[in-house]
């Protein structure tokens, strides 16, 4: 494809995957209970490249599980789950510490024209229960560190990290 149409809208959370790493942004759960799950994933240049892999993933101490997967092409875009509109969740429980990640790689022959727009947010499920957003949470003070802190100051709540590119995408934890 050509290169060449990059937008990245003002205000937004972007990643770029390597031939051999994925990129992650991860939520490591300050709560214990059952969490619902939104994202979304546009590429950022609308002609170029072959487009890009996602995946939700929830990691706990012993192990990786994927949520939802797919693919979108050049220009796309995708909100997960793609049937919120309908009113389905994706829904996880979590342990304090787990990890919900939104996992974005290359897929194989082309990743130059690969930067992706990420938006995610995690509800907790309990009655008046809070929401961390991604974007809102991180976008005013992306420089005070990673991991980055929540709105309400726990620590250590956003992540962003890569891991090697896999066939097998549950094999790898983040560090």
């Amino acid at each position: 494809g050509v290169a060449g149409d990059l937008r990245i809208p003002a205000r937004c959370v972007a990643m770029h995957p390597q031939p051999d790493r994925d990129v992650a942004v991860g939520w490591r759960s300050p709560i214990q209970g059952r969490v619902s799950i939104r994202a979304r994933v546009a590429m950022g240049d609308a002609h170029g490249g072959n487009g890009i892999e996602w995946s939700v993933v929830a990691d706990t101490k012993t192990h990786r599980s994927v949520l939802a997967q797919g693919e979108i092409g050049p220009g796309g875009s995708q909100t997960i789950p793609s049937d919120a509109a309908a009113g389905k969740r994706l829904e996880a429980s979590v342990a304090s510490g787990d990890m919900v990640s939104l996992v974005v790689g290359a897929k194989a022959g082309d990743q130059t024209c690969d930067t992706t727009i990420v938006e995610l947010a995690i509800s907790d499920n309990e009655t008046g229960g809070r929401t961390w957003d991604l974007t809102r949470e991180v976008v005013d003070s992306i420089h005070a560190g990673n991991p980055h802190a929540d709105a309400a100051g726990n620590p250590a709540v956003w992540q962003f990290y890569s891991q090697p590119a896999a066939e097998n995408k549950t094999a790898i934890r983040p560090d």
